[in-house]
């Protein structure tokens, strides 16, 4: 079904580390398994990497009051925000 799907998955990702490691692995792989077969858009907050490399094609900074558009993969939105939180902070300052 197409539409839209927002997740939150701190929580899920944060009990799942509970877990015998090679159990929590086989879930976030069926969890993304399943998430990449959605034919709709998916808004996805989680810290987890591994899931977040598996389903997501596409990044969006949200920071500042402004949502834009990230042209890059998950290592370089990673190092972008923390360069822009250093950048930020030295302003703050």
């Amino acid at each position: 079904a197409e539409g839209a799907l927002l997740l939150f998955l701190f929580s899920l990702g944060h009990a799942l580390e509970h877990y015998a490691m090679g159990r929590a692995k086989r879930a976030i792989e069926a969890l993304a398994e399943a998430l990449s077969d959605f034919d709709g858009a998916i808004v996805m907050v989680s810290h987890d990497r591994h899931l977040i490399g598996l389903v997501c094609d596409s990044f969006w900074r949200v920071a500042a009051g402004r949502v834009e558009p990230f042209d890059g993969d998950l290592d370089e939105f990673i190092s972008s925000g923390i360069r822009w939180r250093k950048t930020n902070e030295a302003e703050n300052l």
